[in-house]
C-alpha cells in the first residue's frame, strides 16, 4: 500500500528498479576500484558518496512505495556499509541516518563514529539516543528546522507542537534542499518527502503514534 500518493504505484516501481540498476553498476565501478592494483583514494571515496546518495532515496522510495519494513531495514543496513567509508557526513545526511537509525531500531554507532558530523545541538541529542560520543554542541545550526525538535526532547514543547510543525512547517523550513517541490520536476527524481527526524523525536518522547495518523511528511507507522 502506497504510504505516498503525490506519485502513483507506476512511477515508485519503476523508480526502485531503475534506482537498484544504478546502484548495481555503481557498486560494480566501485569493486573495480578497490580491486586494482593501485587504488585511487579519490575517486573510491567520490564513487562511494554517489553510490550512499543513490542508497539513500532507494530508502526514501521503498518507504513511498510500501515495501516491508524488513526490505527497509535491509537497504538501510546497507546504507550504513556505505556511509562508514566516508570521511564526513553533511548535516542533512546526520540528522536522517540518527533518526533512521532511532526508529528502525538499528545501530548506526560503529558506521559513523569515525566520521567527523557537524557541531549541532540536535544532532548531539539524537547522538545520545544511539548511545555513541557526540559533539556536546550547544547551538542549532539550523534553529528554524530544528528548534522544535530539540524543545520536544527537552520536554519543552507537546506532541500538538511537533504535529503542527510537521505538518505546516517542516517542509517549507528545508525549501534550501536539494529534493524540495522534487515532485514538480520533469525527470523523475521523486522518492518522497519524510520528516524522519520528527519520527525519530515521537519515538524518544513518548509520543502516542495514533496522534500523527493522517499527518503529512510524518512517517507515523515508524512509531
Amino acid at each position: 500500500m502506497l504510504r505516498d500518493t503525490r506519485k502513483d504505484a507506476a512511477y515508485f516501481g519503476k523508480y526502485i528498479a531503475e534506482q537498484q540498476q544504478r546502484i548495481d553498476k555503481f557498486a560494480g565501478v566501485l569493486r573495480a576500484l578497490r580491486g586494482s592494483e593501485k587504488p585511487d583514494a579519490v575517486k573510491i571515496l567520490q564513487v562511494t558518496k554517489i553510490l550512499s546518495g543513490f542508497q539513500k532515496d532507494l530508502i526514501f522510495a521503498e518507504y513511498s512505495y510500501g515495501c516491508s519494513m524488513a526490505l527497509i531495514k535491509k537497504s538501510f543496513s546497507d546504507y550504513l556499509k556505505l556511509i562508514g567509508n566516508l570521511d564526513q557526513l553533511v548535516w542533512s545526511d546526520a540528522i536522517d541516518i540518527l533518526s533512521l537509525s532511532i526508529v528502525l531500531d538499528i545501530d548506526c554507532g560503529a558506521a559513523i563514529e569515525d566520521l567527523v558530523l557537524p557541531q549541532d545541538a540536535l544532532i548531539s541529542e539524537l547522538c545520545k539516543q544511539v548511545r555513541m560520543p557526540n559533539t556536546n554542541a550547544d547551538l542549532l545550526l539550523f534553529p528554524e528546522k530544528e528548534q522544535v525538535f530539540l524543545a520536544c526532547l527537552r520536554g519543552q514543547a507537546s506532541v500538538e507542537d511537533l504535529k503542527n510543525y510537521v505538518a505546516n512547517e517542516w517542509y517549507a523550513a528545508n525549501s534550501d534542499l536539494a529534493w524540495y517541490n522534487a515532485h514538480l520536476s520533469a525527470e523523475d527524481i521523486y522518492t518522497g518527502y519524510w520528516c524522519f527526524a520528527g519520527a525519530a523525536v515521537a519515538k524518544i518522547s513518548g509520543f502516542n503514534k495514533e496522534s500523527f495518523v493522517g499527518t503529512d511528511y510524518f512517517p507515523y507507522d515508524l512509531l
